[in-house]
């Protein structure tokens, strides 16, 4: 492997990953990871979406800041010491990898510190687990580059000083049959803008040409409109709110009367029964009664649309708002909406 001579985390070292592909996305790239689809990644990588901000993620943080911790357990436990750094392969140099630490044989390490009920699982089927499965693409990636036979891949107890370490060995049918052609054919597919095919189910559908001018024309006018409904139900529930301290001051009026009537107002009270809790009731009743057979009386799922107007900052795929204004009112005065 060719180490390159960067401080990991630096501008410097996001240009670097970005130049090429990286064994930490090879999980994504070769669509095994649950979380991102291929064509997620090519889409922040191409500028398409926004790559998400994990620097306020507390999860993310409490990963960087026991890092060393998990380093210095490993490198006591194996009597060496860990060295991080950056690499390319030596025949395919876009496919780098920054691996948290290497011993003097240049063995890599991969050090995690995951959710207390993500290392659990782990603790229970090791490579097995669903961070296992995650994660194993990664070191394979790394044992690549750095040309070994195996790799460690460690999680730390977030809530203690517990390192499990799994030794991955290296697949060499999977590395050559998989992972180097896929790493090699997302690394194409970047370099040419051709998106990897689409999920349905897991990917932003992002209109283009004439299908993006009219989205943009109904985006402003919803945009517009939504912001006049909220207006109208801040009003609403002020009127409400008054409405409501009118009608507890004309019930204290009436003492121990359930009907009165005056002024045009008429007011009526009544009980009502409390709903059933049926869900506590199966519980107490039926406590061993399986999952299965409640599901087999669940009826049939209906679909729903949520519709959000984010704004520009937030949103993740960039948008200019004033272009979206201007097609609203370009379809507005050509009668475009409908």
């Amino acid at each position: 492997m060719k180490t390159v001579d960067l401080l990991q985390r630096t501008p410097e070292w996001h240009a670097w990953r970005n130049a090429g592909v990286s064994a930490s996305d090879a999980a994504t790239i070769l669509g095994r990871n649950p979380d991102k689809t291929p064509w997620r990644l090519w889409a922040e990588r191409t500028g398409l979406v926004l790559e998400p901000d994990l620097g306020g993620n507390p999860y993310v943080r409490l990963g960087i800041g026991l890092e060393p911790r998990a380093r210095a357990l490993f490198e006591q436990e194996h009597d060496t010491m860990l060295i991080p750094l950056c690499a390319e392969d030596d025949r395919h140099p876009v496919i780098r990898a920054s691996f948290d630490g290497v011993d003097e044989c240049d063995v890599p390490v991969e050090l995690k510190v995951p959710a207390e009920r993500r290392f659990a699982a782990v603790a229970k089927d090791g490579l097995d687990s669903e961070p296992g499965r995650l994660y194993w693409p990664q070191v394979q990636a790394q044992t690549y580059i750095a040309g070994t036979d195996y790799g460690w891949l460690c999680f730390l107890n977030p809530v203690g000083n517990a390192l499990l370490q799994l030794r991955v060995e290296r697949d060499e049918r999977f590395i050559q049959d998989e992972l180097v052609p896929g790493m090699l054919a997302f690394w194409e597919r970047l370099k040419s803008n051709e998106a990897p095919p689409m999920d349905p189910e897991r990917d932003l559908f992002i209109p283009a040409g004439e299908a993006a001018r009219q989205w943009n024309a109904l985006a402003g006018d919803y945009r517009r409109r939504e912001a006049a409904y909220r207006e109208a139900e801040a009003k609403a529930v002020a009127a409400k709110a008054h409405r409501d301290r009118l009608q507890t001051q004309l019930v204290a009026l009436m003492g121990e009367h359930l009907l009165a009537e005056a002024g045009g107002v008429r007011v009526t009270r009544f009980a009502k029964k409390g709903s059933v809790d049926y869900k506590a009731l199966i519980q107490a009743q039926l406590p061993d009664l399986p999952e299965t057979e409640i599901e087999a009386h669940r009826r049939k799922s209906s679909s729903q649309v949520k519709v959000t107007c984010l704004a520009d900052r937030n949103a993740q795929v960039p948008f200019d708002p004033e272009k979206v204004e201007a097609a609203r009112q370009a379809a507005e005065d050509g009668q475009g909406f409908y």
